[in-house]
């Protein structure tokens, strides 16, 4: 019974939307949008890297780019760039990623001391008497 309902509710506003698309709303005045001026970019921001290894012949590798530039500080955001794949055929095909990960096995520890002063200074804060 939900399911007809919801499926009604759909088909209602589905309607609407075809309707209001067939009858637009004059506007009083027109309306003038200015045009955006073309953006160029050089570099592109690391928005999401993610790194999953199972084993030590298992995983995978994500990275989101972004259209950056540099200069400006710009950021699209709208142009999103995906690259993923094997994580270890990556590391046997291209050296500089066999030295990235070499790099994060390597500061693992320094990040997890960070946590954990950073958790400690946190609580220690919180166990502060307001004044």
């Amino acid at each position: 019974m939900k399911t007809l309902i919801i499926t009604s509710s759909i088909a209602a506003v589905v309607g609407v939307a075809a309707v209001l698309a067939q009858n637009p709303i004059p506007a009083k005045e027109t309306i003038v949008v200015p045009a955006v001026p073309e953006k160029s970019y050089s570099s592109y921001w690391v928005r999401n890297l993610s790194v999953r290894s199972t084993s030590p012949t298992d995983g995978t590798f994500y990275v989101e780019l972004l259209p950056y530039d540099p200069v400006s500080g710009d950021i699209d955001q709208s142009r999103p760039k995906e690259l993923r794949g094997d994580l270890w055929a990556l590391i046997g095909a291209k050296a500089e990623a066999g030295a990235a990960m070499q790099a994060v096995f390597a500061a693992v520890p320094k990040i997890e001391a960070f946590v954990d002063e950073t958790a400690a200074a946190a609580a220690a804060a919180a166990a502060q008497p307001e004044e």
